[in-house]
C-alpha cells in the first residue's frame, strides 16, 4: 500500500482551503496541509516573485487521478502545478489514508 502526495500551489489561502475542503467532501483526499510560501518563477517571459499557499494533500494511488481532475476544474490559475509524489509512510498512516477516503466516499461527505 502506498500513498500519493499532491503538491499544489494556490494564489490565496481562501483558494487552497476551498479546494481542499471540496476534495475532502468528495472523498478524494484524506487530509491536507496548507503552507504559506514565497515563490519565484517565470511566466510569459516575466520573472515573478510572490506569496503563494501550497496545499499538500494525501490520497491513495487509486484516487490521485480523480483528485487531479477536480483540482483542475476549480483551480484559479491558467496553468496550475499539480505535482504527484508517490510516497511511503508508516503502515498505520497509509491504512488510515485509505480508510478515511472509503468512509468519506461511502457516506457521501
Amino acid at each position: 500500500m502506498a500513498i500519493v502526495l499532491l503538491y499544489v500551489p494556490f494564489p490565496s489561502l481562501v483558494a487552497a482551503k476551498k479546494c481542499s475542503k471540496e476534495l475532502l467532501s468528495l472523498g478524494l483526499i484524506a487530509c491536507a496541509n496548507i503552507f504559506r510560501t514565497t515563490s519565484a518563477y517565470s511566466w510569459k517571459g516575466r520573472a515573478i516573485s510572490g506569496v503563494e499557499f501550497v496545499c499538500v494533500m494525501k490520497t491513495s494511488m487509486q484516487k490521485a487521478k480523480a483528485a487531479e481532475i477536480e483540482i483542475l476544474k476549480m483551480h484559479p490559475y491558467e496553468l496550475p502545478a499539480i505535482i504527484k509524489i508517490n510516497a511511503g509512510a508508516n503502515k498505520g498512516f497509509e491504512e488510515w489514508v485509505c480508510t478515511q477516503e472509503k468512509q468519506l466516499y461511502s457516506k457521501g461527505v
